[in-house]
């Protein structure tokens, strides 16, 4: 059963709770990696509404992993959700997505009382480690997960379970994800991965 589409082994995972649909994609694992002109397609036939998940993607990526400074059209044309890659959507159901995220988050950990919460403005310039990053799209989505996870609301955008490396975040909608927005979940992202 198809769960996602990009890189099984991505450290950058994007949970979302729509499915596009992927008649030409003939998955042969769970998480199935792009190939050329497959962003195209997919947007062809499902829309505007995934080429913007995409372009919202591809911008967050080329921040944190471009050593080069390539345009982001190039990024997601040439390297984004590829086998290669270092980014993953998973867009599997409510109940499987839960299951999946249980599987890569410490429900153990507690997180501090909120008068010793880390600056996340504060970012070492390099990162420690290759950790993997959940980003799960919107509120309402996060909220219907229901994960046991220590978090806190950064601002009115975004909320940070740092124990557990996840990230809630606008949806990837150029409305709700603003190029502005789009710097700070790079900063958060930069964060969780300096700690």
């Amino acid at each position: 059963m198809q769960v996602g589409i990009g890189n099984h082994a991505a450290t950058l995972k994007v949970y979302n709770a729509n499915q596009p649909d992927l008649p030409f994609i003939k998955a042969k694992t769970p998480i199935t990696p792009l190939g050329s002109g497959d962003i195209e397609r997919i947007n062809q036939i499902n829309g505007n509404h995934w080429r913007k998940i995409f372009n919202c993607l591809a911008k967050v990526s080329n921040l944190i992993e471009t050593p080069l400074n390539i345009p982001w059209q190039v990024f997601r044309d040439e390297k984004l959700l590829r086998e290669k890659s270092n980014q993953a959507i998973i867009f599997a159901e409510l109940s499987q997505t839960k299951k999946i995220l249980q599987q890569h988050i410490d429900l153990t950990n507690q997180l501090p009382n909120s008068s010793n919460m880390p600056d996340c403005s504060q970012v070492p310039s390099q990162s420690k480690r290759p950790i993997e990053i959940h980003i799960i799209c919107g509120k309402q989505f996060f909220n219907h997960l229901n994960l046991a996870v220590d978090y806190y609301w950064q601002d009115d955008a975004f909320a940070i379970a740092p124990k557990n490396n996840i990230i809630v975040s606008p949806y990837f909608d150029y409305r709700q994800l603003s190029n502005q927005k789009i710097e700070s979940l790079v900063q958060l992202i930069q964060y969780l991965r300096s700690v």
